[in-house]
């Protein structure tokens, strides 16, 4: 996010100018706040409601655009470029979410399960526009594990329930569990991981 990388500028040169650059980092700040709350929103949602609301998704999609449209010293150039970099990042956003929609279909004809659901896939496209596509693949792999861990551990709970007869479970009687915390988690991991790599 570009929060981040006006943190490194401002440690590589120190002696820029300090109301503009206080002001960039307020407004990049409160984009990073707003994109973090979204993120809570969806995870949260998605965990008591096992639905992500389209307008998180619209939310998470109008700090995407303001991040590309009107954020200085990005990456884009006004012009050719610009589209260039743009239709390049949707489709590769895209890729990913037609992707995940395949697995999704194989996976239901081959189990005879339902598996994730129409937001957590719109949740991959909206992510893959900020993280790119490569690491929107990297989201993909992660959110798979992270998921993997989470139901590993319900399926130990439950287990160690029925020994006991006296540890709660949460949503011992579904079938399936959110996977948009997951994604979520993902998505915030990449992001640290991209700072702290940018920052040596």
């Amino acid at each position: 996010m570009v929060f981040f990388s006006q943190l490194l500028e401002i440690s590589v040169n120190p002696l820029m100018s300090l109301p503009e650059t206080a002001t960039n980092l307020l407004m990049s700040f409160l984009e990073v706040a707003m994109f973090l709350l979204l993120l809570f929103l969806v995870g949260w949602s998605d965990a008591y409601t096992f639905k992500i609301p389209n307008r998180y998704l619209l939310g998470l999609l109008f700090w995407w655009s303001v991040n590309v449209l009107c954020v200085k010293d990005s990456a884009f150039v006004v012009g050719i470029s610009y589209w260039a970099e743009m239709i390049k990042q949707i489709l590769g956003a895209m890729v990913i979410a037609f992707f995940v929609l395949f697995v999704q279909f194989l996976f239901r004809a081959i189990a005879k399960r339902k598996g994730i659901g129409a937001g957590d896939i719109k949740l991959f496209f909206v992510l893959t526009l900020y993280l790119g596509f490569e690491q929107g693949l990297y989201l993909v792999f992660l959110s798979c594990l992270l998921a993997a861990i989470n139901n590993v551990w319900r399926i130990a709970l439950e287990h160690l329930s029925t020994q006991t007869a006296k540890i709660p479970t949460p949503r011992a009687n579904h079938s399936h569990f959110p996977f948009g915390p997951p994604i979520v988690c993902a998505a915030v991991m990449i992001m640290l991981i991209r700072v702290v790599i940018a920052a040596l």
